[in-house]
């Protein structure tokens, strides 16, 4: 699925003026309520953003941690709180 904002700019990305946006893709999973209230837990904690935050961050570990590369340019990039080291 492409993300609806940048789906209205598919086709006007040479106009000017025109915000462009990366091309992401929605991954839907279905989880337990016991689950779901653990990641409501450690969001709420303040770490992350929101849920979506919260798994980015657990996918591009895994990933990182299987030395599977996934985004050109960013495997030396952090989030600013990894940098901190309140997460890892």
């Amino acid at each position: 699925m492409i993300n609806a904002e940048c789906l209205s700019n598919v086709n006007a990305r040479k106009k000017k003026g025109v915000r462009r946006c990366a091309e992401t893709l929605a991954i839907h999973a279905r989880i337990s309520p016991r689950m779901y209230d653990a990641v409501i837990s450690v969001v709420e904690s303040g770490l992350f953003v929101d849920a979506t935050d919260y798994l980015r961050h657990l996918i591009r570990r895994d990933l990182t941690e299987r030395n599977i590369s996934f985004e050109p340019g960013t495997e030396k990039r952090q989030s600013a709180r990894e940098e901190k080291g309140e997460i890892k």
